[in-house]
């Protein structure tokens, strides 16, 4: 997953283990620790849309 919670937009490694634990790896600051056990308790998904538009009028 990539970090949103600041610029760096690091790529992080997210692993779960079987008694429930979360080891990120891949953060560059400690906001990225937080923001991917956000995610995985909270998951949301957004959609994005990209290339050109079907109706540019």
């Amino acid at each position: 997953m990539v970090c949103t919670g600041c610029p760096n937009a690091c790529r992080l490694m997210v692993y779960r283990a079987e008694d429930g634990g979360i080891t990120v790896m891949g953060n560059r600051c400690g906001v990225g620790t937080d923001v991917a056990r956000e995610a995985l308790s909270k998951p949301v998904q957004a959609c994005v849309k990209s290339g050109p538009q079907a109706d540019q009028s």
